[in-house]
C-alpha cells in the first residue's frame, strides 16, 4: 500500500505537465489535420475537373459529328438548290452512314420545310413554316440574321418525340441569296450516352442549354440544383458553333468528410494514457528495481551458506589473476589446507601442470551472456597438501558476486573413475582379441573339419558309382546323408557366431529372380526326390525385373526355409511362392511365402522357434535332426535385410513361412513370347495345373489340360497341337504304352520330371523323349524348353555322363585324400586332371602347358593358393582359377577374389555345383 502512496503522490507534477502537453497536440493536430483537409479536397476537385473535362470533350466531339452532317447538307443544297425529295434522301442516306444520333434531317426552302429524311414517319413536318411557329421562330430567325449554326431545345417536335434542333442557314452558291434552312434533329439520350454522361456511376451531372434566343435556358439534363450550388459542383462550359452550354457535376457520394472528425478526442485520450502509463511503469519499474537488489542479498546470503557448509568441494576464483578468493569446508577436507593457506595460493598453485593458465576456465571471447553462465569441464591433475596427485575435473561458471564477476568452480575427483574406465578399456580389448580368437578358432575348425569331410563325402559318392550290393549302397547312403548332416550343422554354427558377432554384412549385387530361383532349385531339388515331396515354384502370370539385393544371404534365408519345409512334410507338397507389387516406377515390393502341408507346428512354440537351439519340441529333435539354429540364422538374416519371418501354422495341416522385401529395379524384365504355339497338358497336382497355366499365359502359349483318363489319346490330340506335355509322377508304366505308339511324334513330347530322378530321365531319353522340363521350374525354364535352348545346368547336367569332356583342368591340391577325390570326381565327368602339390608346382605347371581351368586349394605347403594366383596372374590375366578350398568364411572369399580369383568353391562341394562353376569358368584350348 505504501509503494501505490508514493505513485499517486509524485504523479501528480506529470499529470500537469500531461495536460500541458495534450493541449499543444490537440492545437497541432488540428493545424495538421485542416491542412491535410484541403489538399485532400483541392486534389478531389482536381480529379473531378479532369473527368468532367472528359465528359465535356466527348459531348462536343459527338455534337461536332452530327453538325458536321448539317453542314455537309447545306454546302450540297448551296449547289443544288433545285433537288428533288429522291435526290435529297439520297444524299442524307450516304451521309448518315456513319455513327451519329440525328433523327431527322429536313431542309426548308424560304423557312418552309419541303425536303426531310427520312420521309417515313416525319411526313407531318412538311410545310413547317418556321416564321409562323412561334416556339421555332427565335432560333431560325437568330440562325439566318447570324449566318451559324443555332442549336435550340430540347424541343417537342411536330412529328413526336424531343429533341435537339440545330439549324444552320442556306445561302445559294450561284447569287449568294437565302435559300432557306437546313434542320437537323439530334436524339438527347443517344446524344449523352455517346458521350459517357448518362452512364456513368461516379457523378452526378447537368446540363442546362440557350433559349431560342441564346439566353440561359432550362436545365434539359440532371438535377437544377447543381447550378445553384457553385461552391460544392464543378462547372465548365461546352463550346457550340454559336454560344454553349453550362455542364455541372459532383461526386455521387460527395465531398471529403468534414475535417473535424471524433478521432482528434480519441487521440487526445490516447496520448494522456500514454503518457499516465508511461509514468506508472515508471515508477513500478523503480519499486521492482528495489525488491530485485534486496532479492539479490538475500540470494547471495544464501549462496554463502550452501557454498560454506557443502561438502562438494567449491572455489571462488578471481577470474583475472586466478586467485583463490574462498572455499568451502569440502575443499578445506578434499586439499588440506586451512581458509589462510587457501587464500595465500592461486588455482595456477593447486595444478602440477606449470602451463595451467586460469584463462582456461574462462569463456570463449565472443560468447553471450547466457554460454557465459553455462558451465564447462576442464581437467587437471592437482596436488594435496600431503603431496599426492590426483586428477580432477573442474566444472567452472561465472557469476556475480558482490558487483564483481568471479569464477564459481565446482571440482570433482574422477581418479577412481579414470583407474576404472582403463580396466574397462583393457578388459574390452581383451574380450575384442577373444573374440577375434574365437573367429580365427571357429575358421580354422571349419577348415580342418571341412577337409576330412570333403574326403569322407566324396570317397562314399565315388563308392556309390560302383557295382554294389543292396546292403552296401544303402550303407553308403546313411554314411552319405549322416556326412551332409554334420557339414549342415557346421554351416549353421559358424553362421551363429557371425551374426552373433555382428560381423555379417550386406553384399548388394544385381540379380534376377530367375538365377535365384535356379540355384534353390539345384540346392534342394534333390532332397525333394529322396522324400517323393512334390517341390513347385509359383511366380505367377507377372514376368520379374531384375533387382539389387544380397542374393546369397536371400538365398541362404530361402534354402533354410524349403529345407525345413522339406525335412518336416512326410508326404504331400511344398511350395514357394513369389508375388511383386510395385511401390514407384524404381522399387518394388516382393512377398515370399514357403508353405508345405507337413507336420505343423502347435501355437505355443511358434514363437520360440525363431530363438536359437530351439525347436518345436524335444521329440521332433530326436526325429527330424538338426541344431535348430537354421531359422534363427534365417530371421536375423531377414531383419538385416530389412524384413521380418511371420509364420502361420495348424498341426497336421501344415506350415506356412512368409516375408516381405523391397529392392530397387535395375533393368526391366525380359518379355517371353510363344505366339500362335499350342499345347496339351496331362498335370497330376491341382497346385501345378494353376502354375502350368500362369506361366503359359505370361509365355503367350495356350494350353489345354487333359483328364488322365485320355491319355491314351494323346498322339491323337498331338495332332491338333505343337506339344505334349506330361508329368511323369503318373508312373512310366502309365506312359509306357503312349510313348511307344507315338512314334515320330516324340520329338513333340515334353516330360515334366522331378531333379534328381536320373533312372526315369535315362528311361525316357532310351524312349526316345529328349525334351525333359525339371521340377521345381518357373516360365523360363519353360520357355527355354519350347524354345530347344535347353542349356541351364539344372536341367542338362542331368542327362549327360561326361559333361566335361576334353576339359583340361589343373588341380592343386596338397592333401592325398582329398587330391585322389578330386580326381576321380573329375575324370569320371570326363575332364582330363593334372595335379599340382602345392602352389609352388601350379605355377611351374601352368607355365609350361595350356590349361582350361585351375582349380587352387588356398592352404598348402611351400607356396599357398593366394601366393601362387598372384604370380599366375602376371603372365596369364585370362585363365580361369576357382578356389577350391575349405576356407568357407565369407572374408575368405572376399580375399580369394581379391587375389585374382575367378570364383569360390567350398569344400565339401556338390558334384553338380563343381560341374556348374567349371563350365561356366572354363576356357577350351583352340587347338
Amino acid at each position: 500500500m505504501k509503494s501505490n502512496k508514493n505513485i499517486s503522490v509524485l504523479s501528480w507534477p506529470f499529470a500537469l505537465l500531461l495536460i500541458i502537453c495534450s493541449i499543444g497536440i490537440i492545437f497541432v493536430s488540428e493545424l495538421i489535420a485542416d491542412k491535410a483537409y484541403q489538399q485532400r479536397l483541392a486534389a478531389q476537385k482536381k480529379e473531378l475537373t479532369e473527368s468532367v473535362s472528359v465528359y465535356r470533350a466527348q459531348l462536343e466531339q459527338a455534337l461536332a459529328r452530327d453538325l458536321s452532317v448539317t453542314s455537309a447538307v447545306r454546302s450540297y443544297i448551296a449547289v443544288n438548290p433545285d433537288l428533288t425529295q429522291a435526290e435529297f434522301a439520297l444524299y442524307v442516306e450516304q451521309l448518315l452512314s456513319g455513327s451519329n444520333q440525328i433523327k431527322n434531317l429536313g431542309a426548308a426552302k424560304d423557312l418552309v420545310i419541303n425536303l426531310i429524311y427520312p420521309f417515313k414517319g416525319n411526313e407531318a413536318a412538311l410545310g413547317l413554316d418556321f416564321r409562323k411557329n412561334k416556339a421555332q421562330k427565335d432560333a431560325a430567325l437568330l440562325a439566318v440574321n447570324t449566318k451559324n449554326i443555332v442549336i435550340a431545345g430540347p424541343l417537342n417536335l411536330v412529328q413526336g418525340g424531343v429533341g435537339l434542333i440545330a439549324r444552320e442557314p442556306v445561302f445559294r452558291a450561284d447569287s449568294g441569296d437565302l435559300w432557306g434552312l437546313v434542320s437537323v434533329v439530334i436524339d438527347v439520350d443517344l446524344l449523352l450516352g455517346n458521350a459517357g454522361i448518362s452512364n456513368n456511376a461516379l457523378f452526378d451531372i447537368a446540363l442546362r442549354g440557350k433559349n431560342s434566343t441564346g439566353e440561359a435556358g432550362d436545365v434539359f439534363y440532371g438535377q437544377a440544383e447543381l447550378f445553384s450550388q457553385t461552391e460544392d459542383a464543378v462547372t465548365l462550359n461546352v463550346r457550340l458553333p454559336y454560344g454553349s452550354w453550362l455542364l455541372a457535376a459532383k461526386p455521387i457520394k460527395g465531398w471529403l468528410p468534414a475535417k473535424y472528425e471524433p478521432y482528434h478526442l480519441w487521440t487526445t485520450a490516447t496520448v494522456f494514457v500514454l503518457c499516465f502509463t508511461l509514468l506508472t511503469l515508471y515508477r513500478i519499474a523503480q519499486h521492482r528495481k528495489s525488491q530485485f537488489q534486496r532479492q539479490i542479498a538475500r540470494s547471495e546470503r544464501r549462496f554463502r551458506t550452501l557454498f560454506e557448509q557443502n561438502q562438494v568441494v567449491m572455489l571462488l576464483i578471481d577470474k583475472v589473476n586466478g586467485d583463490i578468493i574462498a572455499a568451502n569446508s569440502g575443499a578445506k577436507a578434499f586439499y588440506g589446507y586451512s581458509d589462510q593457506d587457501f587464500v595465500q595460493q592461486s588455482i595456477q598453485c593447486l595444478s602440477v601442470d606449470t602451463h595451467f593458465d586460469v584463462q582456461q576456465l574462462s569463456p570463449v571471447n565472443g560468447a553471450s551472456h547466457d554460454n557465459m553462465l553455462q558451465s564447462q569441464k576442464v581437467t587437471a591433475k592437482h596436488m594435496l597438501a600431503n603431496g599426492e596427485n590426483r586428477v580432477v575435473e573442474l566444472f567452472p561458471t561465472q557469476i556475480e558476486l558482490q558487483d564483481k564477476d568471479i569464477l564459481f568452480v565446482v571440482i570433482h575427483d574422477v581418479t577412481k573413475q579414470l583407474e576404472n574406465e582403463e580396466h574397462l578399456r583393457d578388459a574390452k580389448h581383451k574380450a575384442e582379441l577373444a573374440s577375434q580368437s574365437k573367429s580365427r578358432f571357429l575358421a580354422n575348425m571349419s577348415h580342418e573339419i571341412r577337409t576330412p569331410m570333403n574326403g569322407i563325402i566324396g570317397l562314399a559318392e565315388l563308392v556309390m558309382d560302383t557295382e554294389l550290393s543292396a546292403q552296401q549302397h544303402q550303407y553308403l547312403s546313411k554314411l552319405r546323408l549322416s556326412a551332409g548332416n554334420l557339414l549342415h550343422i557346421i554351416n549353421d554354427v559358424l553362421d551363429y557366431s557371425k551374426v552373433e558377432a555382428g560381423k555379417l554384412e550386406l553384399q548388394p549385387v544385381d540379380f534376377s529372380f530367375f538365377e535365384l530361383m535356379s540355384g534353390l532349385s539345384a540346392a534342394v531339388s534333390h532332397l525333394a526326390y529322396q522324400k517323393r515331396v512334390l517341390l513347385l515354384f509359383d511366380v505367377g502370370e507377372n514376368n520379374l525385373p531384375q533387382v539389387r539385393g544380397d542374393k546369397l544371404r536371400l538365398h541362404q534365408v530361402l534354402l533354410n526355409l524349403l529345407s525345413n519345409a522339406i525335412k518336416f512334410t512326410e508326404d504331400g507338397k511344398v511350395k514357394l511362392s513369389i508375388c511383386a507389387e510395385p511401390l514407384d516406377p524404381e522399387q518394388i515390393q516382393v512377398s515370399f511365402n514357403v508353405s508345405d502341408t507337413g507336420i505343423g507346428i502347435d501355437s505355443r512354440h511358434q514363437q520360440s522357434l525363431f530363438q536359437p537351439f530351439s525347436q518345436a519340441d524335444e521329440s521332433s529333435t530326436r526325429k527330424y535332426g538338426g541344431t535348430g539354429l537354421g531359422l534363427a540364422i534365417s530371421q536375423d538374416l531377414a531383419k538385416l535385410m530389412g524384413a521380418e519371418i511371420q509364420l502361420e501354422s495348424e498341426v497336421g495341416k501344415g506350415s506356412s513361412f512368409y516375408f516381405n522385401l523391397n529392392f530397387p529395379v535395375v533393368k526391366a524384365p525380359l518379355n517371353y513370347h510363344l505366339h500362335n504355339q499350342s499345347c496339351i497338358a496331362w498335370v497330376q497336382d491341382s497346385d501345378e495345373v494353376k502354375i502350368l497355366s500362369a506361366y503359359a499365359k505370361l509365355l503367350h502359349l495356350k494350353v489345354k489340360h487333359q483328364p488322365i483318363a485320355n491319355l491314351g489319346q494323346a498322339n491323337e490330340l498331338l495332332k491338333h497341337a505343337d506339344y505334349c506335355l506330361f508329368d511323369c509322377d503318373l508312373g512310366f508304366e502309365v506312359l509306357s504304352p503312349m510313348l511307344a505308339a507315338a512314334g515320330p511324334l516324340k520329338s513333340r513330347y515334353i516330360a515334366i520330371v522331378g531333379s534328381g530322378n536320373t533312372p526315369l530321365i535315362r528311361a525316357l531319353t532310351n524312349a526316345g523323349v529328349d525334351k525333359i522340363l525339371l521340377k521345381p521350374y518357373v516360365a523360363e525354364d519353360l520357355y527355354a524348353v519350347l524354345n530347344h535352348q535347353n542349356k541351364d545346368p539344372k536341367n542338362t547336367l542331368v542327362l549327360e555322363d561326361t559333361p566335361l569332356l576334353d576339359i583340361r583342368i589343373l588341380l592343386a591340391e596338397d592333401n592325398e585324400i582329398n587330391r585322389e577325390v578330386a580326381v576321380s570326381v573329375l575324370e569320371l565327368l570326363g575332364a582330363s586332371v593334372s595335379c599340382a602339390e602345392n602352389g609352388l608346382n601350379a605355377v611351374k605347371m601352368v607355365n609350361k602347358q595350356p590349361y582350361d581351368v585351375v582349380l587352387m586349394d588356398i592352404q598348402m605347403p611351400e607356396l599357398d593358393g593366394i601366393s601362387a594366383t598372384e604370380i599366375i596372374r602376371q603372365n596369364h590375366s585370362e585363365l580361369p582359377i576357382i578356389a577350391m578350398t575349405a576356407h568357407v568364411m565369407q572374408s575368405e572369399v572376399e580375399r580369394c577374389l581379391a587375389a585374382g580369383m575367378n570364383d569360390h568353391l567350398g569344400k565339401p562341394f556338390e558334384r553338380s555345383i563343381l560341374v556348374e562353376k567349371v563350365l561356366q569358368h572354363a576356357k577350351k584350348n583352340p587347338d
